[in-house]
């Protein structure tokens, strides 16, 4: 009971950033600020994930899963079928200019580093998965793999 005393006049702060112990020096800092006072000793770095799943399914259903599961499902087209057809063709006038993939899907991209890319291509039947490394990201990108090897 005296230990409920003594902390009811504390408030609960909640402090983000990064916790820097150096000798004696304890310091927090946010991620921006990391090179600035650590004398350019200390950086981070940002790392770029890819992985390809194949997907041999009408992507409208994938779409209908994603949108079951995730928040923030965006679709963008890439190359409309006439390029697409070209392209497939060989056709010397066939457009080189413009998206490979044909239908993106982004998941949960609030932030600059957050969320994940799909870029799905019909002719390789194959999905794109890009993500930046983070807890959150690698976990997201692990569900929607699982999702998609599980439509089959």
């Amino acid at each position: 009971m005296e230990n409920e005393e003594e902390f009811e006049n504390f408030m609960e702060v909640e402090v983000e950033g990064i916790f820097i112990k150096h000798d004696f020096d304890h310091i927090i800092l946010h991620e921006d600020e990391v090179e600035k006072y650590t004398n350019r000793n200390l950086t981070y770095s940002t790392m770029k994930q890819t992985l390809f799943v194949e997907y041999q399914y009408d992507i409208q259903v994938l779409l209908y899963f994603l949108h079951a599961h995730f928040p923030s499902v965006k679709t963008q087209m890439g190359q409309d079928e006439i390029e697409a057809t070209l392209i497939e063709s060989g056709e010397k006038n066939a457009p080189k200019k413009g998206p490979k993939y044909d239908v993106k899907i982004i998941i949960d991209k609030t932030h600059a580093n957050d969320g994940i890319i799909l870029k799905y291509y019909y002719s390789a039947q194959k999905l794109k998965v890009e993500w930046i490394t983070s807890p959150q990201n690698d976990m997201l990108a692990d569900s929607v793999c699982l999702m998609i090897l599980q439509i089959g």
